[in-house]
């Protein structure tokens, strides 16, 4: 999981990033929401920034997988407390929009 965070995330080509998208997205569905936020606060931070910054992604298909993954990760008690502390106010508007779009 630290790879998939602090490489794939990051990675200059899209198709990486495509991929490590694909393969958070399948992690998250493996371990389950729940886990992830028990799991320790470092991990759901860090899982929260690379999501959020996935669902804005340029890509298309980085972005499919980062927009479902947080609307996954919103349905969580957990989330609005670790999305106010840890994601800038410039960065939570986009994302808000998308989640009310998505919750549609």
């Amino acid at each position: 999981m630290n790879v998939l965070l602090n490489i794939g995330s990051n990675h200059r080509c899209p198709a990486v990033r495509a991929c490590t998208a694909l393969h958070l997205e399948q992690l998250l569905d493996i371990i389950g929401e729940d886990e992830i936020f028990a799991s320790g606060k470092i991990i759901s931070e860090r899982l929260l920034i690379a999501v959020s910054k996935m669902a804005v992604d340029a890509a298309s298909e980085v972005r499919l997988h980062g927009q479902s993954m947080l609307l996954v990760l919103s349905r969580q008690e957990e989330f609005s407390v670790l999305w106010h502390n840890i994601i800038p106010m410039k960065d939570r508007h986009p994302l808000q929009k998308i989640l009310q779009k998505m919750r549609q």
